[in-house]
């Protein structure tokens, strides 16, 4: 290689911008033209099938193959470290303060991802790194330029850029600003020159290049490709991901993310390819071919050498492939040269796994330093250019970037934290899903086997949604909310977090027979007449039409003479009255036989829960529950969750409350019913109607209903479940199902999973220790993800369901009279053994 001088230490006589015009031009001295942009969303690292990496490549491959001969495309990925920040004040409530404490400075890398597309020449093409500004005195005047071609180019990069965002990558242009900096914040262009990209401390330094490259106090080294041997024989777009997959799923990573996202430290991650003339190109080696087969005899190097020249132009005749120039570098800097020898070994170490045997670039540094300018990609050095076919070319793109917020304009969502490094992501599972179609309905089935962390992440998520202004109706089985609603009822001072009991001495009751305005609805006479086919029959015992038409006639006829006379009491009492005199009278007068309509057993069956008979407390309360105004709201079953006549009624008079809750509070108010394994207690024949009900009733009231279980068999053995609650809820969160990997088959199937979103809910827990837990998200198929459930200690104390735990932090409370006091005072016991 020849050597070279750098004959000027003025940055203003080796710089190679001119100007910026149009809005929308970078201009080179070269005469070269640039469009700049930014890409704001890729896809999230450890989220992404093979086929999806691979339609990622197609794109890139189909974007590069409509761009006009001589043009570059440079894209550019610059990873930084890092740190999260939030603000904490007083005005927090509770659990946010002690969870943005918990966060606050905690590590992580930083991607931008920038695309530089560059209107080039002939001439510009065959530059070296003799021929580089650095080593000039003085600029040579640009070639001719035919500026018709100019609209040519625009629209290849329109066309380009359409390309990528049909595949999940969101571009957007740089302005002149962004670029060259506004009053004092710097550009990007001085972000590279000065290797700052975190928009503090913004200084410009010198640089050096009398050994290598030195910017200011940092030290940079390169590791770049030279030749095609130092390149693995086979190369792919996606690979497995070993530690996330399983003998029955694949969860895959981009080629080259252990070279990205995959290190941890500064470093940047440069792409270059080289739109070239093929004809050309082809009878350049044709010609090169021969020379090689005459000197053949000479060397066997030249004979081996026409062989791989031949072969390469055989697979590009019969294939039809497009050639391409294309290279790669990692550059990466650090102010100690200890430090920095550290990161090249862990360069070098993830170039060998890959099978990449690329060095470290010495000699000609400053002219691939120089040529990572953004916008100065036509100046890359053509010594370290290789030629191969563009779909090989881009198995060496980044696919993968950071976690990122999927929350809408208010920003409300839930805290997870990406899987990498636990940094907080906001995630709205309601409302931002639905505005952008990614769903139909905010419904939620969550599944978790036991010891998941399933009571855990919904307690997160409730909490989170209630600090976002949600109201929150819990039927629950085991007090799992119950340190989270006396956390609520301290916060607002007792004006919200009620949580109800159900106790032999202060049993809940219900009227669901009343209605303030008088104004029954079909739906809601439905739900009473259901509610009394619960009461009247158990689940083994079948109703026949005849049985329920009578009903249904006999509730509108009650329903009639409520409204008629308005002084007569909605209740069960006055319900039980009108069926035993008027509605008897209708039976005998239209001789209803027996087994059509057995009133006499209707009568005795519903005799209990009349005035006097065991339960009549149930169904007669002359004050209804005050739902309204209350936005944290926990029904607490556990004392009769065995108890096979009260359960499934309540259960379901809770849900019939709820919906009157739906009707009377505004509709820009978000409603939530969480119903724990409550459910299995209604999901008997003659429910079904009444929970299509509710799933459908709920969207139309800006509301969303959330089921949990932990039984997959229950997905597959009742019908109820699948049809009405499975199918009716487009938002799927499982946690760790490894204890059914064996049979995820049947799970996979009864919740309608792509082979995608299994092998991502199959991954859950593989690459996190104890305490920490994963959940998997899925919205309707069309975005799905993995993340960490981590909380602050305050928060996981506040979640937790074991009773060693709660029993000490309960005793606390009493001693200090306060729930959050109960809680810290637990932390530091715990912080001092």
């Amino acid at each position: 290689m020849k050597q070279f001088t750098i004959n000027s230490n003025n940055f203003e006589n080796c710089q190679p911008y001119l100007a910026y015009e149009n809005d929308k031009y970078l201009v080179m001295r070269n005469a070269d033209i640039v469009r700049c942009f930014e890409i704001e969303d890729m896809p999230q690292i450890f989220s992404s099938s093979n086929k999806e990496i691979f339609n990622q490549h197609d794109a890139w491959v189909k974007a590069l193959n409509c761009l006009p001969v001589y043009t570059v495309v440079h894209k550019q990925d610059v990873f930084t470290e890092g740190k999260f920040v939030d603000s904490v004040t007083e005005k927090m409530p509770f659990l946010r303060r002690m969870s943005a404490s918990y966060f606050n400075g905690k590590k992580y890398i930083k991607h931008r991802c920038y695309i530089y597309i560059i209107k080039s020449s002939k001439k510009q093409s065959r530059s070296n790194t003799v021929s580089s500004f650095l080593s000039k005195k003085m600029l040579l005047p640009p070639e001719s330029y035919d500026m018709a071609s100019l609209g040519k180019f625009d629209d290849a990069v329109a066309q380009f850029c359409h390309i990528l965002e049909q595949s999940d990558f969101k571009l957007r242009e740089l302005n002149e600003d962004e670029l060259f900096g506004a009053g004092n914040k710097f550009g990007l262009i001085e972000k590279y020159l000065s290797l700052n990209f975190t928009e503090e401390n913004e200084v410009l330094s010198d640089i050096l290049f009398d050994s290598g490259v030195q910017v200011g106090d940092n030290h940079i080294s390169c590791f770049c490709a030279t030749n095609l041997k130092e390149l693995p024989d086979e190369v792919y777009p996606a690979l497995r991901n070993e530690r996330l997959s399983t003998d029955v799923s694949e969860v895959a990573n981009c080629f080259v993310s252990d070279l990205c996202m995959g290190l941890g430290f500064n470093h940047i991650y440069n792409q270059f390819f080289f739109i070239i003339d093929n004809k050309e190109t082809f009878a350049q080696l044709e010609k090169d071919g021969k020379k090689m087969e005459s000197f053949s005899a000479i060397s066997r190097e030249n004979s081996i050498n026409k062989a791989y020249n031949d072969a390469f132009l055989d697979e590009a005749h019969a294939g039809g492939k497009k050639a391409i120039y294309f290279s790669f570098n990692i550059t990466t800097w650090d102010t100690y040269k200890n430090k920095l020898l550290a990161k090249n070994s862990q360069i070098a170490s993830a170039l060998a796994l890959l099978g990449l045997e690329t060095n470290k670039v010495e000699g000609v540094l400053p002219q691939i330093f120089w040529a990572g300018l953004p916008g100065n990609a036509g100046t890359y050095p053509s010594e370290f250019k290789l030629l191969t076919f563009i779909p090989h070319a881009c198995c060496f793109i980044n696919f993968e970037s950071n976690y990122r917020n999927l929350v809408g304009a208010d920003k409300n969502g839930i805290k997870l934290t990406d899987r990498q490094f636990g940094v907080p992501v906001l995630v709205d599972v309601s409302n931002y899903p639905m505005e952008c179609g990614l769903i139909d309905n905010k419904n939620k089935f969550i599944l978790g086997s036991s010891g998941s962390g399933k009571s855990f992440f919904t307690n997160a998520m409730v909490s989170q949604k209630w600090m976002c202004g949600d109201h929150i109706v819990i039927v629950d089985v085991g007090d799992s909310y119950q340190t989270l609603c006396n956390l609520i009822k301290e916060e607002t001072k007792g004006e919200d977090g009620v949580y109800f009991t159900y106790k032999d001495d202060s049993p809940v009751e219900f009227n669901p027979f009343y209605v303030e305005d008088y104004l029954y609805t079909e739906e809601k006479i439905m739900n009473l007449c259901t509610l009394i086919q619960v009461l009247w029959k158990t689940p083994s015992e079948s109703f026949n039409n005849n049985e329920v038409t009578q009903l249904r006639t006999g509730m509108q006829m009650y329903i009639d003479k409520l409204v008629a006379d308005r002084n007569i009491r909605p209740c069960f009492n006055t319900f039980y009255e009108f069926m035993r005199e008027e509605f008897k009278n209708y039976i005998i007068k239209e001789k209803v036989r027996i087994e059509n309509f057995d009133i006499d057993n209707f009568l005795q069956v519903l005799k209990p829960y009349y005035m006097g008979g065991t339960y009549d407390y149930l169904l007669n309360s002359e004050a209804n529950v005050d739902l309204l105004k209350k936005r944290f709201v926990v029904f607490e079953l556990d004392n009769i969750k065995d108890n096979k006549v009260l359960f499934p009624v309540v259960t379901l008079i809770i849900m019939d409350t709820f919906i009157s809750k739906m009707r009377l509070v505004p509709a820009n108010e978000r409603k939530m019913m969480l119903i724990e394994e409550a459910w299995k207690a209604i999901s008997q024949a003659g429910m079904a109607e009444f929970i299509k009900y509710l799933y459908k009733t709920v969207r139309k009231h800006n509301g969303e209903v959330a089921v949990v279980t932990q039984e997959p068999d229950d997905l597959m053995d009742n019908p109820i479940v699948k049809d009405a609650i499975i199918n009716s809820a487009d938002v799927k969160i499982l946690l760790d199902l490894s204890k059914f990997t064996n049979r995820f088959d049947k799970i996979k199937s009864a919740l309608a999973l792509s082979d995608k979103d299994a092998a991502l809910a199959l991954s859950v827990n593989k690459i996190v220790k104890p305490p920490y837990k994963e959940v998997f998200i899925s919205f309707n198929g069309k975005f799905s993800s993995v993340y960490r459930v981590e909380t602050s200690w305050a928060e996981a104390l506040s979640f937790t369901s074991k009773k060693e735990e709660k029993a000490e932090i309960y005793s606390l409370k009493e001693k200090t009279g306060s729930m959050r006091k109960g809680i810290l005072e637990y932390i530091r016991k715990r912080v001092q053994k």
